[in-house]
């Protein structure tokens, strides 16, 4: 049971509840921490008495349903860069191949290319740096989120009678 006690509601019911949408737009804002999202349901529950069973269902529905929006592109983020990572990574090891056999030849040729070689493959390694660093980023972002969410999930528990 996503809350308990509360009475279960339609899926998106939470568009149609004034309150529950304001709160679930403010807890989900990603320009808003966790923090300002605390002092948010404390400032509106300080006007306007603690939440309701069904409000906060509806509160926690809307943030879950946002959540997993954004846990939806996270993870097809992270999935491009492993996959766009792969790739580089074969394609690095094959500019390595060539760069050895071209410095093996020892021509001038197979010189000049080898140098050509050389910037290609630090570009590649490059891009695979930035697709390792992008992933990593992603996984935090995606930790952090659900964090928040949990967070504030909580934060809503405590002001809800």
């Amino acid at each position: 049971m996503l809350w308990p006690g509360a009475t279960p509601e339609p899926e998106n019911a939470w568009h149609e509840n004034l309150t529950a949408r304001h709160l679930v737009d403010f807890l989900t804002a990603s320009e808003n921490s966790p923090a300002m999202g605390e002092r948010e349901i404390a400032d509106f529950t300080a006007k306007n008495g603690p939440v309701t069973g069904e409000t906060a269902l509806l509160v926690v529905s809307g943030m879950v349903e946002r959540g997993n929006v954004l846990r939806r592109v996270l993870l097809n983020g992270i999935k491009d860069q492993i996959i766009r990572s792969h790739v580089l990574a074969d394609v690095v090891a094959d500019d390595s191949r060539k760069l050895d056999a071209a410095e093996k030849q020892g021509t001038p040729e197979a010189l000049q290319q080898a140098a050509a070689i050389k910037e290609a493959r630090r570009q590649n390694l490059a891009a695979l740096d930035d697709a390792d660093d992008t992933a990593e980023g992603l996984c935090r972002r995606l930790v952090y989120d659900e964090a928040k969410l949990r967070r504030l999930a909580a934060a809503l528990k405590a002001h809800t009678q």
